[in-house]
């Protein structure tokens, strides 16, 4: 029997809405989300461990305190999203295009935006250890109070961001997983300062 996301979408939906009294939470294992995009979506506190929403557009989708597990987000659209408090170790975002997007207090250890394009988003807090932003795009993003620990920095390009001045910088590396060159914090802080594009 094929799965009918969309009913299984609202079920969930009433579930956060009635504090669980209703509905039913969204649980999910190794599920293809496709034909379709997902817009104005309530997905908060929801299970979607290794779960595909590859070459989708999500539009203001609500991943607040959601489990995302190795899901992958590869090749996405992500416009107005929000994943505080999300917990997306091991997440794939390569080649994401992401704008407005929330990532405050959210999990991130050894998930992958490379090659991914960053625009006017918020890593504010978020555990960024091992995350992986070789080769990608970041422009005007907050990164107040955000956790870098051998982040992979190797040919990210860094405009215009906020509060650098204000994260937790141990260490970054701006080698490749397979043959790291780490720097440690004050040497990191310069590398990161002298390669921010004016």
């Amino acid at each position: 029997m094929k799965l009918d996301i969309n009913e299984k979408i609202k079920a969930h939906e009433k579930y956060v809405q009635t504090l669980g009294k209703e509905g039913v939470e969204l649980i999910l294992d190794e599920f293809q989300f496709e034909n379709g995009d997902l817009i104005d979506v309530n997905l908060s506190e929801s299970s979607l461990t290794d779960c595909s929403f590859e070459g989708l557009k999500l539009e203001n989708v609500d991943f607040y305190r959601a489990n995302l597990y190795s899901s992958t987000f590869a090749n996405t659209q992500i416009v107005h999203g929000s994943y505080i408090k999300s917990n997306a170790d091991y997440t794939s975002f390569i080649k994401a295009r992401i704008t407005e997007t929330n990532f405050l207090k959210a999990e991130l250890p050894e998930t992958d935006f490379s090659n991914a394009t960053i625009k006017n988003s918020s890593f504010i807090s978020a555990d960024l250890r091992e995350a992986n932003f070789s080769n990608s795009v970041l422009e005007n993003v907050d990164f107040k109070y955000a956790w870098f620990k051998d982040t992979i920095l190797k040919r990210v390009i860094l405009k215009k961001p906020l509060n650098l001045d204000e994260a937790t910088i141990k260490s970054i590396n701006i080698g490749t997983l397979e043959e790291p060159i780490i720097l440690k914090e004050e040497q990191a802080v310069q590398w990161i300062v002298n390669n921010i594009n004016k």
